[in-house]
């Protein structure tokens, strides 16, 4: 209006809490001289690979089932357990994020292989695939997003008949912070009498519980046979 006063809208911020665990991988030297000697390599750089390895492998499990947990817990799910994975069941789970839903954020789905190449196999009324390239291929795509095949036990629920939750991700839903620096140390034990080498490493995984400038989390979960 002419001549009034405009009024300022309020920026708000939300917070959330998150947990530091910490992830611990020891070895004796007596195992890591062994491993370096089939490789002719140094034990301190097998060792190194050997923690590394170990640290992403714990820190993707951590992520998977902070992001299974979340969605969970904010009814981010759609249940086919009735049934193999669908056309109808990959759209009702694209669904569950509303109008929050832009392909351009979907990241991926985490899947295990059962229900993988069940998705590879669903065709139209002439037989053509929906999501491959060649009948018989990998999987491009489900509901414009790649695809990650995992047999990682989270995904599995044990019962009769058995069935599988498929883990689909916004870019962004779920972060990790970790120390800088791996503390590593190398401890004697006379008693068996070998090196002990030890590492810790502190870090948050965090699934968000809101995506910025939304009301709901970036995950969701399709459960199928």
């Amino acid at each position: 209006v002419e001549s009034a006063a405009g009024s300022l809208d309020k920026l708000t911020m939300s917070s959330e809490t998150a947990t530091v665990v910490r992830f611990f991988k020891g070895f004796s030297m007596t195992q890591l001289s062994q491993r370096a000697k089939m490789y002719g390599r140094d034990v301190n750089e097998i060792a190194g690979e050997m923690i590394a390895l170990a640290f992403a492998r714990a820190v993707d499990t951590l992520a998977l089932q902070r992001a299974l947990a979340r969605a969970t817990s904010a009814s981010m799910e759609y249940d086919g357990t009735s049934a193999n994975i669908s056309t109808t069941a990959i759209v009702e789970t694209l669904k569950l994020f509303g109008e929050e839903l832009d392909d351009s954020q979907l990241a991926v789905w985490a899947v295990n292989p059962k229900p993988y190449w069940d998705a590879a196999q669903l065709a139209d009324s002439t037989g053509r695939t929906l999501y491959t390239d060649v009948q018989g291929g990998r999987l491009m795509q489900l509901g414009g997003a790649p695809v990650r095949m995992t047999a990682k036990a989270d995904l599995i629920v044990a019962g009769s008949p058995t069935t599988y939750k498929s883990l689909l991700c916004k870019r962004g839903s779920v972060v990790m912070f970790m120390n800088e620096t791996v503390s590593v140390d190398i401890e004697r034990d006379p008693t068996a009498d070998v090196d002990m080498l030890i590492a810790n490493m502190y870090a948050v995984v965090h699934a968000y519980g809101t995506m910025p400038g939304g009301t709901k989390p970036g995950v969701a979960v399709l459960k199928t046979r």
